[in-house]
C-alpha cells in the first residue's frame, strides 16, 4: 500500500468522526430527517468528490515528477471507472426520485451522518482501481486507469 493510499485510508474515519464531533461540540443542527433523493445526491456527490481529490493529487504528483520520467502512453478503450459510474448513477437516481415525487424520508442522527460518510468513503476507496470494460463486459482492476482514453468504438 502506497503512502497516499494510507493517508486516504486514515482520512476516512477522521472525516466521519469529525462530522459527528463538530456537529456535537458546536451543536450544529444537521438535518434529522432527509429525503431519500437528497441522501442519494449527497452520498453520490461525496463519492465523486473523493475521486476528484484523489485524481487531482495524482495529477499534481505526476506533474512534479514529469521532469524525471518520460510521459506515460495513453491507451484507448471502451471502459469507465467504477467509482465515477456509481457516483453518476447515484446522482441520476437522486434526481429521478425528485422528479417522480417520492417523498420517503430517512431519520438521521448526528452519528449516522458520520457513519454514512465513512461508509461512502470506504466504498470509494475499495473500488478506486476498478474499471468496467464494455468489450467484453467485465470488471477489471487497473491502478493506472487515469491514462485510458474512453472511446465508443
Amino acid at each position: 500500500m502506497t503512502i497516499p493510499e494510507k493517508v486516504e485510508l486514515i482520512s476516512i474515519p477522521i472525516f466521519g468522526i469529525g462530522i459527528w464531533l463538530v456537529a456535537t461540540l458546536f451543536t450544529l443542527e444537521l438535518p434529522s430527517e432527509l429525503n431519500v433523493g437528497n441522501l442519494a445526491l449527497m452520498l453520490s456527490s461525496l463519492l465523486l468528490l473523493q475521486g476528484l481529490v484523489r485524481d487531482l493529487f495524482i495529477l499534481a504528483r505526476a506533474k512534479r515528477m514529469s521532469h524525471t520520467t518520460e510521459n506515460k502512453v495513453t491507451r484507448v478503450a471502451r471502459c469507465m471507472c467504477m467509482e465515477s459510474t456509481l457516483g453518476i448513477i447515484g446522482i441520476l437516481l437522486g434526481i429521478g426520485i425528485f422528479c417522480i415525487g417520492i417523498n420517503q424520508s430517512v431519520q438521521m442522527a448526528n452519528w449516522a451522518w458520520g457513519g454514512w460518510v465513512m461508509l461512502t468513503m470506504s466504498v470509494g476507496f475499495a473500488i478506486k482501481d476498478l474499471v468496467i470494460e464494455t468489450n467484453p463486459w467485465r470488471i477489471v482492476r487497473d491502478k493506472d486507469h487515469m491514462n485510458i482514453v474512453f472511446k465508443w468504438k
